[in-house]
Order: structure tokens, then sequence, then C-alpha cells
């Protein structure tokens, strides 16, 4: 992305979202959140290892995260160790997400995207820019 510089005010819009998110798929800490700003297309590229797979060009924040989420909306169940959810950026809202059991989280770094920021565990304000 030319300009992926994300002010530590939108991370912090992107950490409800997130944390939002998460609780609705029972997970209220989830850890190693990390986030850059991408479009819709590579984040759907790198998200699928295989390829063979494409989005619109729509600029996104590909949005990482770890914990125990526990049921899909409206169904029971364990169901994944790792999420990613893509953050539309104009309006900012919560776009598409996927959930994977361990056996299935993808294998590539995130930094190959873009600058990528460290929120953490989800905790405080102070972020660390990876």
């Amino acid at each position: 992305m030319e300009d992926d510089a994300i002010s530590d005010d939108l991370i912090d819009r992107i950490r409800v979202i997130a944390g939002d998110w998460a609780r609705l798929w029972g997970e209220d800490a989830p850890r190693n959140l990390r986030l850059v700003a991408t479009t819709q297309d590579a984040a759907i590229k790198h998200l699928h290892e295989e390829g063979g797979v494409g989005a619109p060009l729509i600029p996104v924040y590909l949005v990482t995260m770890e914990g125990s989420f526990t049921r899909r909306p409206g169904a029971p169940g364990a169901w994944g160790v790792w999420a990613a959810i893509l953050v539309f950026r104009s309006p900012l809202r919560l776009g598409p997400y996927t959930v994977r059991p361990t056996g299935h989280v993808p294998r590539r770094p995130l930094e190959r995207l873009g600058r990528t920021y460290e929120v953490g565990d989800g905790g405080g304000p102070d972020l660390r820019d990876g």
C-alpha cells in the first residue's frame, strides 16, 4: 500500500471492532492482535495460501488474532484458535472474517503485506510498531 501508516487513534478504533467481534465468538481476551493496511484482494490471497482466489482492490485493514473461538454465530461448539477479520477503511466497519483450527493457520508472515502493527494482547493503549 502507498500509505500504510496507521495512527494510534485508528488502531484503538480497530481494536474495539476486533474485540467486539471476538466476544461474539466467545473470546473475551484475544491475544497477539496484529494488523496491516492492505487491499481486500491481497488479504484474501494471503489467507488462502493455495491461491486461485481474488477479491476487489478495496482498501482494508487485515487484523489477525489468537484465542479460543468457541462458538460460531448461531451455532455452539469449539471452532478455532486463530482468526482474521477484514475491516473496511471507509467507512470503518467489519468485513469478512475467518476462524481457523490449529492445522489451518496461514504460515506466511503478515509483514509481506506491508508495515505490520502489533497490538499485543488487547490490553492498554501502548502499541508496538512492528
